[in-house]
């Protein structure tokens, strides 16, 4: 699990097969807005096939990547005075 979530890339052949299968199925294309979210769609792709292999172990340490929450969340608590600083009353 460590080694594709490490290694794997979500490669331009794959993407671009699931973009084809996604506007034959009625997505309206847009160029720009695929430029601006075409890495977001890729790290979804791989957390879920990591999930697919691993289920909820394999796919949220991808997802996190992107999750701007988590991420904020996880620097919070990585930092005690911030994490305490946010608790009313310390």
């Amino acid at each position: 699990m460590d080694y594709f979530r490490n290694n794997f890339v979500v490669n331009e052949s794959l993407y671009n097969r699931f973009l084809d299968y996604a506007f034959k199925q009625g997505l309206k294309k847009n160029d720009n807005e695929l430029a601006e979210i075409s890495p977001k769609i890729k790290v979804m792709m791989k957390a879920y096939l990591a999930k697919q292999m691993w289920k909820d172990e394999g796919f949220y340490p991808v997802v996190n990547t992107i999750d701007n929450a988590f991420l904020e969340a996880y620097k919070i608590v990585q930092n005690p005075s911030s994490y305490l600083a946010l608790i009313p009353g310390k």
